[in-house]
């Protein structure tokens, strides 16, 4: 068990928490489907690296101070039928971004341009955005005058 409890922390000090946490368990799991080593390090690393994706993506969506967290799957398009899906699903794809231009939404109060701001900016922290630089939102109306960054 030493050399176990040298392993676990010879992980943590390499910053692999997850996989040093979750050790014990993945060997336990390996030993009975018998698993081979490199198996075994897949695995453990597989998960090391999820939930590096799922902390990274909660601190950019923290670090972002959205209004609210609402996706595009929620929007009511047929609340709203003045709003083509289709013109949406474009921007969706975050291709704006890669091509360095700007989206603007325009409207009265509550047909949902804050709903649809947030929704392209939550997309966006799912993807990787190309190096032209950060994805920025600006939400102009009288009830939310700031800007909403997501790196």
């Amino acid at each position: 068990m030493v050399e176990l409890e040298h392993a676990r922390e010879l992980l943590s000090n390499m910053g692999l928490e997850t996989a040093a946490t979750l050790l014990d368990a993945q060997m336990e799991r390996s030993l009975h489907a018998e698993h081979t080593y490199a198996q075994f390090l897949n695995e453990l690393l597989t998960s090391e690296q999820q939930e590096r994706g799922r902390k990274g993506e909660e601190m950019r969506t923290k670090l972002a101070r959205l209004p609210h967290r609402k996706s595009l799957e929620e929007f009511d398009f047929s609340f709203q039928p003045s709003i083509d899906k289709r013109q949406i699903d474009e921007p969706a794809t975050l291709a704006f971004a890669a091509r360095a231009e700007n989206i603007i939404l325009l409207g009265p109060p509550g047909v949902g341009k804050t709903h649809l701001a947030v929704g392209i900016s939550i997309v966006s922290g799912h993807v990787k955005i190309p190096p032209s630089g950060n994805f920025r939102m600006s939400i102009d109306t009288p009830l939310h005058r700031r800007k909403y960054i997501v790196q």
